[in-house]
């Protein structure tokens, strides 16, 4: 009696066991499939920063007189479209990436928005960073932001005070650093 039900048990179980090792297998190949998504991502946006950097050229006179009458005509022709309609305007401006919202910034190393009281820091890390491996140091008028055993990513003060205490951060889909700043003075934009 006691072995039929064991064995009743026993093919529950290794049902059970199979069932959930077929679903962890899912789970894996998921979870790399992100990973090498995530890695893919981040390498296309530091190549696309690198190629940004602008270059130093070296010219001779005449070439920089010609860059010079190339600008002014430019400039000119700039300053005949502006006189026209609006909607011209806009369409020259289309080619630019847009600003973040809410009275904020782009730099190459984060992005950052702003409301009277607060100020929100966007800080892109490489993926698969895990929270114990950030570095993020807030005082009162100053920020240290990087990876542990690597350069700092920020580091610098601020343009006034802030509450250290109010303030946090957290790591996003362990790609991106989101930063709360609470600001001391909640009726000043930075």
């Amino acid at each position: 009696y006691y072995k039929k039900h064991w064995k009743v048990g026993q093919k529950k179980r290794h049902e059970i066991h199979e069932k959930n090792r077929i679903a962890d297998e899912e789970r894996k190949a998921k979870a790399e499939a992100q990973r090498q998504k995530d890695e893919e991502e981040y390498r296309k946006k530091q190549e696309e920063l690198a190629s940004k950097t602008s270059t130093i050229e070296e010219v001779t006179d005449e070439e920089a007189a010609a860059i010079k009458a190339n600008k002014q005509a430019t400039d000119e022709e700039g300053a005949e479209k502006k006189d026209g309609d609006d909607e011209d305007a806009k369409s020259d401006d289309g080619n630019k990436e847009p600003l973040p919202e809410g009275n904020g910034g782009t730099t190459d190393k984060y992005t950052w928005t702003q409301t009277l009281g607060a100020l929100e820091l966007f800080v892109p890390v490489r993926p698969g960073l895990k929270a114990k491996q950030i570095v993020c140091d807030i005082g009162s008028d100053s920020l240290k932001v990087g990876v542990k055993g690597e350069p700092m990513i920020l580091e610098g003060k601020f343009h006034a005070k802030i509450k250290p205490d109010d303030c946090m951060w957290t790591l996003v889909d362990n790609k991106l650093i989101q930063i709360t700043i609470e600001k001391f003075d909640n009726m000043k934009w930075w």
